[in-house]
């Protein structure tokens, strides 16, 4: 069974004795932790509903939020890149990692995800939305959002991971 760590959001199965293996944490020791805010994983150009993500007060105002990948496939597949060409002669592996690399830019026209987060202005005035977590595979960003906004995600107005 998963917990969401209070400390860092993240889902994950805790130690026996409590540590959460992302943090390094006791999940649950709340000392420090507020228990209105949560993570929510919302996918490239998701239609959110009008509530703040900071407080979950009903508003019309949205940041606009931008994250640029770092490319198609992400830090993983530049691993297997690496091990393909050591792998392959080097003329080879250039040719084979070219017509890879084509491919996949073909498949995944850019490498920007923009979400349009909803924030109140006194929300706004004292922190702009940042994902905690990006998905370069999905085009997702992860959000520590009030529990509010997120129960809103649940009324199917919005494609939530």
């Amino acid at each position: 069974m998963t917990d969401e760590c209070p400390h860092c959001y993240a889902r994950v199965i805790a130690k026996a004795d409590g540590e959460c293996p992302a943090c390094h944490r006791n999940i649950r020791d709340l000392t420090g932790t507020d228990p209105t805010r949560t993570q929510a994983t919302l996918l490239h150009g998701a239609k959110l509903p009008p509530f703040c993500c900071d407080c979950g007060a009903p508003t019309d105002r949205y940041v606009k939020v931008k994250s640029t990948m770092g490319g198609p496939g992400g830090s993983n597949q530049k691993a297997l890149w690496g091990a393909l060409a050591m792998l392959c002669s080097f003329s080879l592996g250039l040719l084979l990692m070219g017509a890879l690399r084509r491919e996949q830019l073909s498949k995944r026209p850019n490498d920007v995800a923009v979400i349009h987060m909803p924030q109140c202005e006194p929300c706004g005035s004292v922190r702009r939305p940042a994902p905690i977590r990006v998905d370069t595979e999905q085009l997702a960003l992860t959000f520590v959002v009030h529990r509010e906004f997120k129960a809103h995600l649940g009324e199917g107005t919005a494609s939530e991971k």
